[in-house]
C-alpha cells in the first residue's frame, strides 16, 4: 500500500456488515475508505462505518452490467467505491500536481 500510494490514489470499499471495525484494505492509512448511502442520503443499512471511513457515496440499487446481457441493481459499499474513483479522477485531472497522499484524509 504504501508503494502504490506513491504515486496511485487507492480507493477502498469499507465493507458491508454494518460495522464500526476495521475493514481492511480500505483501513490502511493511505487508502480512500468508502461507506456506502442509501436512499435519502443516509448510511446504508449494510455499509460500515467509523471514524476510518473517509467518504460515502450512493450504494443502494445501483444498477450493474451481468453475464447474460442483462443489468441487475446491486447493493453495497464495492458499488460506492467506483463513484469515488471516478470523482477523484476528475479532480485529479484539473490538479495534475496533486500528490495521491494529498487527497487521503489522514
Amino acid at each position: 500500500m504504501e508503494y502504490a500510494s506513491q504515486t496511485a490514489l487507492l480507493v477502498g470499499a469499507a465493507g458491508n456488515n454494518n460495522q464500526t471495525d476495521l475493514f481492511y484494505p480500505a483501513a490502511y492509512p493511505q487508502v480512500l475508505a468508502v461507506a456506502g448511502t442509501g436512499p435519502g442520503d443516509v448510511k446504508g443499512s449494510f455499509s460500515n462505518y467509523g471514524d476510518w471511513v473517509d467518504i460515502s457515496a450512493p450504494g443502494q440499487t445501483i444498477w450493474s452490467t451481468v453475464y447474460d446481457d442483462s443489468y441487475v441493481g446491486w447493493s453495497g459499499t464495492s458499488m460506492s467505491a467506483p463513484f469515488v474513483a471516478g470523482a477523484a479522477t476528475l479532480v485529479w485531472s484539473n490538479y495534475p500536481n496533486l500528490s495521491a497522499v494529498a487527497c487521503v484524509v489522514t
